[in-house]
């Protein structure tokens, strides 16, 4: 049943909450199933974050959740990326549609090179700690 779902999404993947939700099943719960196909080696999950923005106004929430693939689907990616999906949503009084989604690979480890270059650098002149607050400034 679960797996039927995935495979009909192929190369696209599925998201776990959203899965979670189709099959009306609690997402701790759900978790046992993805688990055991996962250890099956039937499918593979990649962390994501889904960032969901409402039209009417300026707010947006984040879900962290995982992509779900077929294995033979599975994107090839390292341990510092992870999947960002931007959902524009249009919000009626009964119904939530998707007007666009876009979805990127943000790679983590030249931010992660970047801050323990600067910190090597920072060795001899100011403490680690303060180096850390410069980065996170030039960061933000």
């Amino acid at each position: 049943m679960i797996i039927n779902s995935i495979c009909s999404c192929r190369d696209n993947g599925d998201a776990q909450n959203l899965l979670a939700k189709e099959f009306g099943i609690d997402g701790r719960n759900f978790f046992y199933s993805v688990k055991q196909l996962e250890s099956r080696g039937l499918i593979v999950r990649q962390p994501a974050i889904v960032r969901t923005k409402e039209v009417d106004s300026k707010t947006t929430s984040c879900i962290t959740t995982n992509m779900i693939y077929l294995t033979r689907y599975a994107k090839p990616m390292g341990s510092q990326q992870r999947f960002e999906i931007c959902k524009e949503d249009s919000v009626s009084e009964h119904e939530t549609t998707a007007a666009g989604e876009d979805t990127l690979i943000n790679d983590f480890l030249p931010a992660m090179q970047e801050v323990c270059d600067k910190l090597e650098k920072a060795n001899d002149k100011v403490s680690k700690l303060e180096a850390l607050l410069f980065i996170k400034m030039d960061l933000a």
